[in-house]
This record gives C-alpha cells, structure tokens and sequence, in this order.
C-alpha cells in the first residue's frame, strides 16, 4: 500500500478545469483514476480526499499501487503506508464519510432517516431538534457503531461533526444521477483490535468511496 499527497503544480494555469473538477465528483474520480490507469482491466483500488490548501486543490490518497502522473499536472508525494498498530494506541482522527443506514431494504441517510423515524414533521416546533442536534446524535451512533466493528473507540464528547453536505452526480446530463450527503468527522480514537483497524484504513468506510469518502485519516498522539 502506498500513502500519497498530490498537489496541483504551481505553474499550472487550469482555474477553468480545477472549478469544474472539484465541483463534480465524478470528474473529480476520473480525472484521479487517470494517476492510477497503468492496468486498463484493474478496479478502483484507492480511497481519497479533497483539501483546499492556500487556494488550490490537494488530495490525500492510500492506494494499493504507485500514482503516476503522464499529464504533469501534479507533485506527487508518495511513501508506503503499512502502519504499526498496537491496541491502545491513541490517534487524533479526520473522516469525510457518507453515514448511510438501511431500512425496508433501502439505503436512507442517517439524519433523514432520524427525521422520519421520530415523525419530525408532526412534532410541534418547540418539540423538533435542531439539525444540528440531529447531525451530533446520528453522526456519534453511527460513527460509534462502525467503532466497534473495526477495532477502535471514540468518545462523544471528543467528536466533532461539520460539513453535512448533499451531493449531485451526473455522469452523463439528462439523467437522475447520483445524490448523497456526507459529513466531515474530527476527533480522537483507541484502537483495540489492531488488524480490523488496519484493514480500515486499507479499505475505508461507509459509503461512496469513488466520491472522496469512506478515508480515515490518523495522527499519532504523544
């Protein structure tokens, strides 16, 4: 596996195609795809994320192979990533993720759900939550669920939940496309089961992965 940072270099006049590519996620996936397209019959095998830095785009990227780049559009900063995990470690922790959960056999969005499962419409107005209530309370039990199942602990009162965004994706115009919201997570964990917890950073988590979801980023705390 391989650990990546890429940022667009400086002398790269493209304000046009960086607009439009970190306005649409599926541009923004094709046009990563293209660091990683040496193998034409190979599946998506890496996980990113977008950050803005000083006005322009960079990305952070765990992937099973080595990113090339033919267009010598970015800086590519790459190491191999295989972690030493030992249980109670403690990391500081962020996660751009797309919480989804399932009901009558469909995937609904933990907040909308939320809404719908308390009958937030019918509530008087002084007796509704807040979203952002909604957002802390669903995004901490399904955050803290996935916890569980991949080998660390968080703690409520150290999470941070922001950035509830809704996304649109047509990859190809005239059709419905694709639509989900995601949520930015930021806090600190203990890992208490090394190798699920390796497997996660490897593999990431929730939902739509392609769109720049699902990586877990970690820094050791001293």
């Amino acid at each position: 596996m391989y650990f990546s940072k890429i940022t667009l270099k400086s002398q790269v006049n493209i304000a046009d195609y960086i607009n439009s590519m970190t306005q649409d996620s599926y541009k923004e996936h094709q046009q990563l795809w293209q660091l990683f397209n040496q193998d034409p019959n190979a599946k998506r095998d890496f996980l990113y994320r977008y950050e803005a830095q000083q006005g322009r785009p960079a990305y952070y990227i765990v992937s099973k192979r080595q990113p090339i780049d033919k267009q010598n559009f970015w800086n590519i900063q790459t190491k191999p990533y295989d972690p030493l995990l030992k249980a109670q470690q403690r990391f500081a922790f962020i996660l751009r993720a797309n919480p989804v959960v399932a009901r009558d056999k469909k995937r609904h969005d933990i907040v909308m759900n939320e809404k719908y499962r308390i009958g937030y419409q019918s509530l008087p107005q002084d007796k509704r939550p807040s979203m952002r209530e909604l957002i802390e309370k669903t995004g901490f039990e399904w955050l803290n669920q996935r916890a569980k199942d991949n080998g660390f602990e968080i703690t409520q009162e150290a999470l941070q939940i922001d950035g509830y965004l809704a996304h649109h994706i047509k990859k190809k115009p005239k059709t419905k496309g694709i639509r989900y919201n995601s949520m930015d997570f930021s806090g600190h964990l203990r890992v208490t089961e090394p190798e699920k917890f390796k497997s996660l950073l490897m593999d990431g988590m929730g939902k739509s992965k392609a769109f720049g979801c699902g990586l877990l980023l970690i820094r050791r705390i001293v």
